[in-house]
């Protein structure tokens, strides 16, 4: 059994070393990791009052076991779904056992487990207020929208809405942290799923098909005509004066990034050029000097730059957003006084426009050459 950062649970399980998809073994080892993980979490003082549920415990885990016994059955010739009870009490006692003795053993990696499993019960609990909101405030106007509001959004409640922002992160694990951690009046958080929808390459009736657009337009609040796949700009309507691209500091999150900053141009190009719309820039590198100072580095330049000023340090390579302490995600992202964000700015339409299109149309040969005359301006810090 391992965890990750990812929002995923993983459970492979083999009888007689025959994998099976579903049944009653793989429900009592979910039970068991259940019940000892909420059992060690109150006995440590990391768990108070009501249990964590299993799915928020088993987010991110990759479990794999085998069963050897004489008694399994299964509900059809295709051996896919066990049946057979008899071991349950058997996989309880022992994983019981061994499960508490690692974590016993192993404090340290239990606490992040259980850190990890509390961040996903805040976020599915503000995720279920913003819905219970929304629906609310539906029923007092009673009044049909075309859309809902999305449940990977959870909203802020000001009512000045230039001052909202609306942070777009991908994965659970990190829209977790950042819920964890924002300002609830002005802090909003949508998660996406790794690599969105490219728009130059779908016809105007599959943009609204896709669910991650059409949950993002609805959050947004603009009116979408789909019959040219546009939103219209409208600055009273739009419900954020900010929209923040939260991404990790790799090459993978700056294709989500701009993938995004594509689905915006596209959708309403208004939303870039009046200003709206920011890239925020997450630390590369951490160092840590012999006084335990700390500086976040957000490339090989500023680290270049900080070595020259200091002889004495530890520099650490920070992670993805879903794997940064949520206090580090706090400073370096959401805290105004700290963190970075850069606005996106047009000083040229035209060529906006082209680089777009060249970038994600359908053409090839434009984009090659693209990157053949500009490869040499990436990066390097990111190996």
């Amino acid at each position: 059994m391992i965890s990750t950062s990812s929002s995923k649970s993983t459970f492979d399980c083999f009888c007689n070393y025959s994998i099976v998809e579903a049944g009653t073994p793989i429900t009592a080892v979910k039970s068991c990791i259940t019940r000892i993980f909420n059992k060690w979490a109150k006995d440590n003082g990391l768990l108070k009052k009501d249990n964590l549920s299993g799915s928020d415990i088993q987010e991110g885990m990759i479990v794999i076991f085998n069963l050897a016994s004489p008694n399994i059955r299964y509900d059809s010739q295709t051996k896919v779904r066990v049946t057979s009870t008899e071991d349950n009490a058997f996989i309880s006692e022992v994983l019981g056992e061994k499960l508490e003795l690692w974590l016993d053993n192993n404090p340290e990696d239990a606490k992040i487990i259980i850190d990890k499993a509390l961040l996903a019960r805040k976020a599915a609990e503000a995720a279920k207020k913003a819905r219970t909101a929304v629906k609310n405030k539906a029923e007092k106007k009673d009044k049909k929208t075309f859309l809902n509001m999305p449940t990977t959004l959870v909203d802020c409640f000001t009512k000045n809405r230039e001052e909202a922002e609306l942070y777009v992160v991908e994965g659970l694990s990190a829209a977790s942290s950042l819920v964890a951690q924002r300002n609830g009046a002005t802090q909003a958080v949508y998660s996406v799923r790794g690599m969105m929808l490219n728009i130059q390459k779908v016809a105007n009736e599959k943009i609204i098909q896709n669910k991650e657009i059409n949950n993002l337009i609805t959050a947004l609040g603009l009116d979408y005509d789909p019959r040219n796949g546009q939103m219209k700009y409208d600055k009273k309507k739009l419900r954020y004066g900010k929209i923040i691209a939260a991404s990790d500091a790799d090459p993978a999150g700056s294709a989500i990034e701009n993938l995004l900053f594509n689905i915006l141009w596209g959708l309403c190009p208004d939303l870039i050029i009046e200003g709206h719309v920011y890239s925020a820039e997450p630390p590369l590198f951490r160092a840590t000097t012999k006084k335990n100072e700390y500086f976040f580095l957000k490339g090989q330049q500023e680290l270049d730059e900080f070595k020259k000023h200091h002889s004495s340090f530890e520099i650490q390579r920070c992670k993805g957003l879903g794997e940064m302490l949520p206090e580090q995600l706090a400073e370096c992202i959401l805290d105004k006084e700290t963190r970075t964000i850069t606005q996106l700015k047009v000083e040229d339409i035209g060529k906006i426009d082209t680089l777009f299109d060249t970038l994600y149309g359908r053409e090839v040969p434009p984009r090659v050459k693209f990157i053949e005359e500009n490869s040499w301006k990436a990066d390097m810090s990111y190996e």
